[in-house]
């Protein structure tokens, strides 16, 4: 984009004046010198163009001068200086005669060394001139440079003021990584140590359930003892009613005959046929039935006493069956839980691995 110019039309019309006025040459250089800016030749260009135009002058006229009157001279100063006049014209004759004769070998040889040396400056004027248009056009291009310089340092200030806010931009973000890094750290941590709890917690879980799974071994051998125990009993309180039944069906005769004999001695007393003999012998009958009896009693007695002995036992085994199935449910439940909490643990393990992973690779982003 070509520059607008530096001077105006009445900058060189002005120049153009004060050139004239102290009798120098109108060129490019003596416009630059009197202008102070602008290229040499945009100067003269311009000159040329507002002579071709009319708005300059090819010389400007100098001021005329007051007219003055002349008078007379009196007759005899008249006289005077006509005698005068000769007199001085015919010394000026003798003068210039002389002066002639004398200077006009110097004045020859001065003019040659006048021409010679107004060629040589001639020479060196022209030489300045275009040393002095090269050293201006010098001046415009460094100018030139120093505005595109300004332009770009403009840029450059405008460019830095965006990468500072973008260096602002970028370290509010930092800041922020910095503080979900710290969140996402304090998570792992406080996941690590849920994991320990987690671990701690399936350690005791697997402690207990192995001291129930003893337990549950006692159990069932100890339910298992019990079964035989209880099978045996059962057989025994079997056999032991088949004998109760034997001797209440004794008992049972025994009571009738000890019914008959009791209703014979009422009879024989009644009828006061019996002897004394055969009443001693009854009663012994009777005393030995009576022992009889006392022994099927007391044997029922016992009988009675394992048969509730038995219903206790068995009473205990129904409530060790019942434990073993609460242990057992409880076993499963606890078994359940373990399964859930391995199910957590894997959840929170995998969890974990994906934040260390999602640092990991923000780190290297970084």
């Amino acid at each position: 984009m070509a520059r607008d110019r530096s001077f105006t039309d009445n900058d060189i019309i002005d120049a153009v004046r004060q050139l004239n006025e102290t009798g120098r040459n109108i060129n490019k250089t003596s416009l630059r010198s009197v202008i102070g800016k602008g290229r040499p030749a945009t100067l003269y260009s311009t000159y040329t163009e507002l002579l071709e135009q009319g708005k300059i002058e090819q010389e400007l006229s100098l001021p005329a001068e007051p007219e003055s009157k002349t008078h007379e001279l009196p007759p005899e100063i008249s006289e005077i200086a006509a005698v005068v006049l000769s007199d001085i014209e015919a010394m000026i004759h003798r003068v210039n005669d002389a002066a002639h004769n004398i200077v006009e070998g110097r004045l020859n040889k001065a003019i040659e060394n006048a021409k010679a040396q107004s060629i040589e400056a001639g020479e060196r004027v022209q030489s300045i001139e275009q040393e002095l248009e090269v050293a201006y056009n010098t001046i415009e291009d460094s100018n030139e440079a120093l505005e595109q310089k300004d332009n770009k340092i403009i840029n450059l200030e405008r460019s830095e003021s965006s990468l500072q806010s973008q260096v602002q931009n970028l370290n509010n973000k930092l800041l922020e990584r910095e503080d979900r890094i710290i969140g996402l750290n304090e998570e792992v941590s406080r996941l690590g140590a849920l994991t320990k709890t987690l671990e701690e917690s399936l350690s005791q879980i697997r402690t207990s359930l192995a001291a129930k799974h003893a337990s549950l071994e006692a159990t069932e051998k100890e339910n298992s003892e019990l079964s035989k125990k209880v099978i045996k009993l059962e057989k025994d309180l079997s056999s032991s009613g088949k004998k109760v039944a034997n001797v209440e069906g004794q008992l049972e005769v025994k009571e009738k005959q000890l019914v008959e004999l009791k209703q014979e001695l009422i009879d024989e007393k009644s009828q006061h046929q019996v002897t004394a003999g055969e009443l001693s012998a009854t009663n012994i009958s009777l005393g030995v039935t009576n022992q009889n009896l006392d022994e099927a009693n007391t044997r029922i007695r016992e009988l009675a006493n394992k048969n509730v002995t038995l219903e206790d036992r068995n009473t205990e085994l129904l409530q060790a069956k019942e434990n073993l199935v609460s242990v057992t449910n409880e076993n499963t439940t606890l078994a359940g839980a373990v399964e859930q909490l391995k199910k957590e643990l894997a959840d929170e393990k995998t969890r974990v691995e994906t934040l260390v992973g999602k640092l990991t690779s923000d780190g290297e982003s970084k």
